[in-house]
């Protein structure tokens, strides 16, 4: 775990001076936090499948440690997000009916909301062990096992319920248009 995100040249040169030292750490922390980014872009852009990805280029330069709680707020700011926007559509039927509109989507809006909840409830959790860790990480440069097994376990529990988040949002949403298109697209003919 020693040298982590160092380059060759700031390996081969030794400081000579505590303020030498200073920079060189500063040096090697910035070429970290833009690797860091890399990651997080990268897992983001295709999950599950670019984020096992990530894991494993990132474990392979062996900055998983720095990577994997960056990783988890992102996605934990994603899940937040999706939640909070998944809630607008809670109401939809109702207004869909109060204009008249037959809107029988099949959903139950408690169940909506329970999983809406949960995935919130995972997303905050996300986010706190992510700042904690991340912490953790840049004073020891290190997590330890429990750490990296939480995170990993967190993502997919975000992964698993935002898609039954976006099930429940596209079962609602198909139950309501489609009847109201076919239903105009009826009275045309």
């Amino acid at each position: 775990m020693d040298n982590i995100g160092v380059t060759e040249n700031s390996q081969s040169q030794t400081p000579q001076s505590a303020g030498e030292l200073d920079k060189l750490v500063a040096q090697t922390q910035q070429n970290i936090k833009v690797g860091v980014w890399g990651y997080v872009v990268l897992s983001l852009v295709f999950p599950p499948f670019t984020t096992i990805w990530a894991f494993y280029k990132a474990g392979k330069k062996q900055v998983l440690p720095l990577v994997l709680p960056a990783i988890t707020i992102a996605f934990s700011i994603v899940i937040i997000l999706s939640a909070f926007s998944s809630r607008a559509t809670v109401g939809v039927p109702e207004q869909l009916t109060k204009l008249g509109v037959s809107a029988n989507t099949g959903v139950s809006e408690s169940g909506l909301i329970l999983v809406d909840n949960l995935t919130i409830f995972l997303g905050i959790i996300g986010l706190v062990g992510g700042f904690y860790w991340r912490q953790k990480v840049k004073k020891e440069n290190l997590l330890n096992s429990f750490a990296v097994w939480f995170m990993i376990a967190i993502i997919m529990l975000q992964m698993a319920a935002v898609s039954y988040l976006f099930y429940f949002v596209y079962q609602s949403a198909y139950s309501t248009v489609v009847p109201i298109i076919q239903s105009n697209y009826q009275g045309i003919n």
